[in-house]
């Protein structure tokens, strides 16, 4: 049987996915169609999958049936730890669910395009955040400052600033952030040095 094995021999057609049961490719596959069944009858929430509205719920209910300590994977969230990484370029990331929707990147596939201009995108989330470009809505802001984002996201990742965790560290220097991202342009300085120093010679 398929389940004891660990074979997946049911493949996306649209990316590097692979699936042990047909049921569970179907489902994949509303990651690349954007198809959303369920929906929160309390917000606009909608998710392609019902156990993502299920774990949504709890936002409205305040419950919070898992502590940090028992979720292995949320961790990584507050150590910064990123195990998982792309074979085609530097992106790396604390859960193995991103590292696959970031691959649809690399295929070259674009399904997603905006309605208002020629943009394309491969991955629904990369539409959304564009989408918002031509609104300008706003509708999240920082309770410390006059910063607004048109994503819960940005906000979260802007909070950062306020705290002064840095858990991201050069490891070439002593330059240390709270954004992976602020060190992934940071380490392209020393990039760049290097190169500049092999061009001299």
């Amino acid at each position: 049987m398929i389940v004891h094995t660990g074979e997946k021999p049911f493949l996306c057609d649209q990316c590097d996915y692979k699936a042990g049961q047909p049921s569970q490719l179907k489902n994949h596959k509303k990651v690349h169609t954007g198809e959303k069944p369920f929906s929160c009858d309390q917000c606009d929430y909608r998710s392609g999958q019902l156990g993502n509205l299920t774990r949504h719920m709890t936002v409205h209910s305040g419950e919070k049936p898992f502590s940090c300590d028992h979720l292995t994977r949320h961790k990584a969230v507050h150590n910064g730890a990123k195990p998982f990484s792309c074979d085609r370029c530097d992106y790396r990331s604390g859960q193995l669910s991103n590292l696959t929707k970031h691959k649809v990147v690399h295929t070259g596939v674009r399904p997603f395009s905006c309605d208002r201009c020629d943009y394309r995108a491969a991955r629904l989330d990369d539409l959304r955040r564009h989408a918002a470009s031509h609104t300008g809505v706003k509708p999240f802001s920082c309770d410390r400052c006059d910063y607004r984002a048109g994503r819960l996201y940005d906000l979260t990742k802007h909070s950062v600033v306020h705290t002064r965790v840095r858990p991201f560290s050069c490891d070439r220097c002593h330059y240390t952030t709270g954004r992976s991202g602020d060190l992934a342009k940071h380490k392209r300085i020393h990039a760049t040095a290097k190169e500049s120093d092999v061009r001299k010679e």
